[in-house]
């Protein structure tokens, strides 16, 4: 877990390196990334900050965050995405399916990297995990399009097992 999050951060990090010196002539102010959730601060963004202070990323001191939580009522997300987008913030951090499909919604320019959502293909998010296009990129958590070879390993494991099940939910429009 705490790998697949240090190269969530890595990831975000690196989209914000690549937008700020595109913007640094006109901006005289420090990168700025946005956080979008649909729930409260956890201990998740704890880690998150904590991994952006390692890589040399100070909040205060060399990159400003705004953060946006709808405290559980997701009906605020697609208000709270677009403060975001006015704030013009360079990148934004989405937290689950509810707030990327806000920020889906309010942005096609800004960079939104996304974590906690189980298929960014099949919800919309992305063209492909190989090449998702748009402005969106992430991590997905159950990589769906992974569940062939994944069949396949288990009928090589055990081969006399007469059939799988796999049940999952995909994300839907708050």
């Amino acid at each position: 877990m705490k790998t697949r999050i240090h190269t969530l951060f890595i990831l975000a990090m690196l989209i914000l390196v690549s937008v700020y010196p595109a913007h640094a002539q006109k901006q005289a102010s420090m990168p700025r990334m946005g956080v979008l959730a649909g729930g409260s601060p956890n201990p998740n963004l704890d880690v998150f900050i904590r991994e952006l202070r390692e890589l040399g990323n100070i909040e205060g001191q060399n990159l400003d965050v705004e953060y946006r939580f709808a405290e559980g009522k997701t009906d605020r997300l697609p208000e709270l995405a677009m403060e975001l987008v006015r704030l013009k913030v360079d990148a934004i951090f989405a937290a689950g399916p509810p707030a990327i499909f806000a920020l889906k919604q309010a942005t096609k320019t800004i960079p939104i990297v996304f974590f906690s959502t189980s298929d960014p293909i099949g919800s919309g998010f992305v063209a492909s995990l190989a090449h998702p296009g748009g402005n969106f990129t992430g991590m997905s958590a159950l990589a769906s399009d992974l569940w062939p070879k994944r069949l396949e390993i288990l009928k090589e494991v055990s081969p006399s097992s007469q059939g799988w099940q796999w049940f999952g939910i995909k994300a839907i429009p708050a």
